[in-house]
C-alpha cells in the first residue's frame, strides 16, 4: 500500500495524536504524520514532541499562513500520498483507508475526496454537506463551488501536488479552492461517498473576520476568482459571474448570521444584491430565497428578535434524512 504523510498545521488537543497513530498503523502501516507548527503561541512541539512517537514528526517555523505551512510540510514529506488537517478540523477514522483504497482503484486519479459534516466548537452537528456526486472530470463543477469544502479533505498523490506548484501564499482567501482547481485542471478526482469530513466552524472567528476584515476578505477572493478563470478555457470564462455571485452570496449570509446592527445588516446586503446582479437566476433559487427573507425581515424588525429569524433549508432537510450506511456514522476518533 502507498506511504501516506498526514500533515496537521498545528496543534490540536482533540486530534489525539497517540491514538490517530494508533490508528494509522492499524489501518495504514506505511503512514507518518508530520506536525507544521505555523507560529503558534501554544505547547506545540512541547506535546508533540513529549509524546515520544517514532512515526511523529515536528518542524516549528515563523508564521507564514497556511499556503505556506502546507508547501514547507510537503517539502518534508516522504510519502507518496499527502493528507491536509487543519488543527480544528477532524477526520472519521476510515477517511484515509477509505480514500488511499480509492486511488489505489483508479491509478488515473490525482486525488480523492468525501464528504463534509459542519461543526461547531463543541463538536456538535451543525449540519451535512449536500451530497454531491462527481467523479472523474470535475474541472467545470468545480471552477462553480469548492464542492471539497476545506483543505481538510483532499488525499492528494504527491507527485501531483508537486506537479502544480503547491498552494498559492498570495492567495489571502480560498487557496484551498484555487489548488483544488488547478489539479482538477490536469487530474481527475476519485469520490469517496462517505461522510468522512468533520469541518469546524468557529462562530468567534467568523465574527472577527467579518467585523475586522470584510474588505480584505471580500477584495482577496475576488481576485483570487478573477484570477482562476482567467487561465480557464474560453468556454468556461462566463461561468466567472455564476462563480462571484456563489462568492458574494456566502459573503453576505456570514454577514446576517453575524449581524449585531443595522449597519452589518445593510453591508450584508450590499453583498447579497452584487450577488444578484452578478446572476439574477439567485432569485430563482430555492437555497438562496429563506437568506433573502431573513435579510427584507432583518431591515424592518428589532435586533432582539433576529436570533429568532431562522429558516430550515430544504437541502439540509434533505441530507438529515436518516441512513444506515457506514458512511453517516461520526465517531469521535480522528484517523
Amino acid at each position: 500500500m502507498s506511504d501516506t504523510l498526514v500533515f496537521v498545521p498545528a496543534w490540536n488537543e482533540e486530534l489525539n495524536l497517540p491514538t490517530v497513530l494508533a490508528e494509522l498503523h492499524e489501518r495504514l502501516p506505511n503512514a507518518d504524520v508530520l506536525v507544521v507548527d505555523d507560529g503558534s503561541t501554544d505547547r506545540t512541539v512541547e506535546l508533540a514532541e513529549s509524546l515520544g512517537e517514532p512515526r511523529l514528526r515536528v518542524h516549528s517555523y515563523e508564521n507564514g499562513g497556511l499556503a505556506t505551512a502546507r508547501n514547507r510540510g510537503m517539502s518534508r514529506a516522504g510519502g507518496e500520498l499527502l493528507a491536509f488537517v487543519d488543527a480544528d478540523d477532524l477526520w472519521t477514522p476510515d477517511k484515509l483507508e477509505a480514500q488511499v483504497a480509492a486511488l489505489d482503484r483508479r491509478p488515473e486519479a490525482g486525488a480523492a475526496y468525501s464528504w463534509t459534516r459542519y461543526i461547531d466548537e463543541t463538536g456538535a452537528e451543525l449540519r451535512l454537506q449536500t451530497p454531491v456526486h462527481f467523479d472523474g472530470d470535475v474541472y467545470r463543477p468545480l471552477l462553480l463551488r469548492n464542492f471539497l469544502c476545506s483543505g481538510s479533505n483532499i488525499l492528494i498523490r504527491r507527485e501531483v501536488a508537486e506537479a502544480v506548484g503547491g498552494f498559492d501564499p498570495t492567495a489571502l482567501q480560498m487557496e484551498d479552492w484555487e489548488f483544488f482547481v488547478r489539479v482538477a485542471a490536469r487530474w481527475p478526482f476519485a469520490l469517496v461517498a462517505r461522510y468522512q469530513i468533520l469541518y469546524r466552524v468557529w462562530s468567534r472567528s467568523l465574527s472577527w473576520a467579518m467585523a475586522s476584515n470584510q474588505d480584505m476578505w471580500e477584495q482577496s477572493g475576488r481576485r483570487t476568482i478573477e484570477r482562476v478563470f482567467a487561465s480557464a478555457p474560453p468556454e468556461c470564462r462566463p461561468l466567472v459571474h455564476r462563480r462571484l455571485a456563489g462568492f458574494y452570496f456566502r459573503l453576505g449570509h456570514r454577514g446576517l448570521v453575524m449581524a449585531q446592527d443595522r449597519a452589518a445588516v445593510r453591508r450584508a446586503g450590499q453583498s447579497l444584491l452584487r450577488a444578484l446582479r452578478e446572476d439574477p437566476r439567485r432569485l430563482l433559487d430555492r437555497e438562496h430565497r429563506p437568506v433573502l427573507a431573513k435579510w427584507l425581515l432583518m431591515r424592518v424588525l428589532p435586533p432582539r428578535v433576529w436570533p429568532m429569524l431562522s429558516f430550515r433549508w430544504p437541502w439540509i432537510r434533505a441530507a438529515r434524512r436518516p441512513s444506515t450506511g457506514p458512511e453517516h456514522r461520526t465517531r469521535g476518533v480522528p484517523g
